[in-house]
């Protein structure tokens, strides 16, 4: 019991820190008030969002909004990200779990079309991995690769640049100043009622530290774990921005290899998309609803079933 109002008193701190006078955060707390939800009703499948590095479920409104209006749906907060409490530090494989709790705590539905951007798309293997039978398809969104620091000398310079940028952002914050304009700017091409609020709470301070403890555990648990998914006999589509690649050819064949986990696959290169445009842009986003609902599509109605009934590990 003293567990549980500590949770909600740190959510509650969590959202009043963000809150201007004129902003609402959306969605809600679930699963006991531990996690950031927002969701949209609708019948099986049910797209599970899984956002990347550091970033609220909110970087999804244009894909989640675009969605057919009877497709439920989704985004949350990973502890300490967004409007989530912090919890107790869990490990690669307690993830799918945790995933799949969040998921019966609103009634969701599966099969689920997991969508993950950036590192989100380690944790979306990991949880097919683990529960293959509860997983309808798969997008990735210009994702990691388990293999990408390796086998990319590219990404490897990126990583480091990436802790430094965190650790420099996370002392500013301290200090009370503000993000730099070429962080926020992609943030603010998201709708309008989400896009200042978006940008204030990913660059408080508590959300950086939690990105940053992130970022270490990415490299060295979720790549891990994410690799052991070898093959996916679900649709799968690759979404990549095209300045991503050309910053980086071998990412190319690293988003050929996501594709390949399964025969059913499409990829996509979206024109003038970068890292974080594919989903804040509109125009972009919309080729990842479009790769929902391709995956939609190519499944039966018939196999939906409440994912609190489903089985489990394999």
């Amino acid at each position: 019991m003293i567990g549980g109002t500590l949770t909600a008193v740190t959510a509650a701190i969590a959202i009043r820190e963000v809150r201007g006078p004129n902003s609402r955060v959306p969605g809600r707390m679930a699963g006991g008030g531990g996690v950031h939800v927002i969701t949209r009703p609708g019948g099986g499948p049910t797209v599970l969002f899984e956002n990347g590095l550091g970033y609220p479920a909110t970087m999804w409104s244009w894909v989640q909004r675009g969605l057919p209006a009877q497709t439920a749906s989704i985004a949350y907060d990973r502890p300490g990200i967004g409007w989530s409490p912090a919890q107790r530090r869990s490990t690669a494989l307690a993830y799918p779990e945790s995933l799949r709790a969040t998921a019966r705590s609103v009634a969701a539905y599966a099969p689920f079309i997991l969508v993950g951007h950036s590192v989100g798309g380690l944790l979306t293997r990991i949880f097919a991995r683990h529960f293959p039978e509860l997983v309808g398809g798969m997008v990735f969104v210009d994702s990691a690769h388990p293999a990408q620091y390796v086998r990319s000398p590219g990404q490897a310079a990126a990583l480091e640049q990436l802790r430094n940028d965190l650790d420099q952002m996370i002392v500013r914050g301290r200090l009370g100043m503000p993000p730099s304009w070429n962080s926020t700017m992609p943030l603010f091409q998201l709708p309008p009622d989400v896009a200042q609020i978006t940008s204030k709470v990913t660059f408080q301070p508590r959300n950086l530290r939690a990105a940053r403890r992130e970022l270490d555990v990415a490299e060295r648990e979720w790549s891990a774990h994410a690799d052991e998914l070898t093959a996916l006999g679900r649709p799968v589509a690759v979404i990549s921005a095209q300045q991503s690649l050309a910053k980086d050819p071998v990412m190319d064949e690293l988003h050929q290899e996501l594709a390949d986990l399964s025969p059913v696959n499409r990829r996509v290169v979206v024109p003038g998309a970068d890292h974080l445009t594919v989903l804040t842009h509109q125009p972009f986003a919309a080729h990842v609803t479009d790769a929902i609902t391709w995956i939609i599509n190519e499944l039966s109605p018939a196999t939906a079933k409440p994912a609190a009934q489903q089985g489990g590990q394999k």
